[in-house]
């Protein structure tokens, strides 16, 4: 038994002593007047001890239950808006429409920064504020929770998804700002499904494929708002679902060119899934749906699988680039089967190259790296994408060595600015010293491949190299069997 439930369990038998005693005193009481007979003289005085310890025991239970109120209260301490558990409850009575899930970003770097007193008054006044829109735009359609920390749980009565959402932007522009801290937020609204957890768990997917989004180089200029209103998590999820299930991945592979002899030596490969009806969907759309149904580690052996077959059908001095999910590299099932696979397939390990798209450090470093150097040990060689002057990047090449890294796209679009070329030479300068191959996504004008020429940079990518080639064009251009 945990320490935690000993704990509860004291504190259970106390609160049960507590109201038991004075029952037992009150009951001892009368059965003392029934069992003896006392006579008139001492049935008066019985009765008025009786009365005066009734009367005790009832103030005593008044308190007694105020405090039990008190301690197992509906509202959040210090913003006083409902408790996610007196929200679920709510949601049962209220039967709303929709529900908004509106989340401070940033919360932990203000509390890391300030100190939790000051996190906790931002909030404090981010609610009050939160209340004053409601109560303008929902009344008396709406109810508030504080989920955790920054995170803050909206639900109204309302005709229109699209017009809440438009509501919430204003509220963010109008308060990005508070307490002078600055305050960057995401958000979501989706109709309530028929339980807390599943509409909770729909908001926090449309977050994270709102980030991707606005992460990606193709569709960070959309309108993303737009874009999400009219992503139905449900049917997502059952088609990515059946083409995990049928194996259904389409890929493109993306060609770098070695800039010392101008050859393709590298593909980069990217994939989708096929639904039933024909449809493409975009990974932005569905990794956070299968990271969320424990379908990661499938995902990414199904496409472990099919690049081997690939390298197996094509020209050996070949090398495809691909990713792999963080959470399956660190799964030892995962790295059983990825090392089975590659040891049965009798392919050269050096042909893969496992990008790694985290664009954050972790907290135990060690461990993950210790993880990286299990795949490198094999011969698998292990890449950086985006890669920049971040401390996430800063902290991988410090501790590991990398293979070889893909420069965040902002330093080609900017590169004829000067502070670029600076950051761009400082960063080539440490991976020559490393021995770490550096690769220019989105090369597409002739001057910018030359330009990189002279830096240094040993691989490009884009349109100036060549157009994405489908599967059966690779297998075409380097093929020396057809796929079975």
């Amino acid at each position: 038994m945990l320490e935690s439930e000993k704990l509860e369990r004291e504190r259970h038998f106390i609160l049960a002593l507590r109201a038991g005693l004075p029952v037992l005193v009150l009951s001892g009481l009368i059965g003392y007047n029934m069992v003896f007979m006392p006579t008139l003289t001492e049935t008066i005085a019985a009765n008025i001890y009786l009365l005066i310890a009734i009367l005790f025991i009832g103030i005593y239970f008044i308190y007694f239950m105020i405090q039990i109120a008190s301690s197992e209260t509906i509202l959040d301490i210090s913003t006083k808006l409902f408790t996610e558990q007196s929200f679920v409850k709510q949601l049962s009575k209220f039967k709303p429409d929709f529900i908004t899930l509106l989340m401070v970003d940033n919360i932990d770097i203000i509390e890391e920064q300030n100190g939790i007193a000051i996190r906790e008054a931002v909030i404090v006044s981010l609610s009050s504020k939160i209340n004053e829109f409601a109560k303008d735009t929902f009344s008396p359609f709406y109810i508030i929770a504080r989920i955790k920390n920054g995170e803050i749980m909206i639900a109204t009565k309302a005709d229109s998804k699209t017009d809440i959402s438009k509501h919430i932007k204003q509220f963010i522009k109008k308060n990005s700002k508070i307490d002078n801290m600055e305050l960057k937020y995401s958000h979501a609204t989706t109709q309530y499904k028929e339980s807390y957890d599943k509409t909770n768990m729909y908001l926090r997917l449309l977050i994270q494929i709102a980030n991707n989004n606005l992460q990606d180089d193709e569709t960070k200029n959309k309108n993303i708002d737009s874009y999400i209103n009219k992503i139905d998590i449900d049917v997502v999820s059952k088609n990515a679902i059946e083409a995990l299930e049928d194996k259904n991945l389409l890929f493109t592979f993306r060609p770098l060119m070695n800039l010392k002899n101008e050859q393709i030596e590298t593909y980069e490969a990217l994939s989708k899934l096929k639904a039933n009806d024909s449809s493409e969907i975009l990974p932005k759309i569905y990794l956070p749906i299968l990271n969320r149904l424990g379908l990661s580690r499938e995902y990414d052996i199904a496409i472990t699988q099919r690049m081997i077959n690939i390298l197996k059908n094509i020209d050996t001095n070949i090398s495809l680039t691909f990713n792999i999910s963080p959470f399956s590299m660190r799964d030892q099932e995962f790295q059983k089967q990825f090392i089975k696979m590659l040891k049965t397939s009798q392919i050269n390990p050096s042909r893969i190259i496992i990008q790694l798209y985290e664009n954050k450090s972790h907290h135990d470093i060690s461990s993950y790296l210790k993880t990286l150097e299990l795949y490198k040990k094999e011969g698998i060689r292990i890449c950086v994408d985006n890669f920049g002057l971040s401390s996430a990047s800063l902290e991988y090449m410090k501790h590991f060595k990398f293979d070889m890294i893909q420069l965040d796209r902002d330093f080609i679009t900017d590169i004829n600015k000067t502070h670029t070329k600076v950051m761009l030479n400082a960063i080539l300068d440490v991976s020559k010293n490393y021995g770490v191959a550096t690769v220019a996504k989105w090369v597409d004008k002739p001057e910018q491949k030359d330009m990189l020429k002279e830096l240094g940079i040993d691989y490009i990518q884009g349109f100036m190299v060549h157009k994405p080639l489908f599967e059966s064009e690779l297998l075409r251009k380097h093929g020396i069997a057809k796929e079975k």
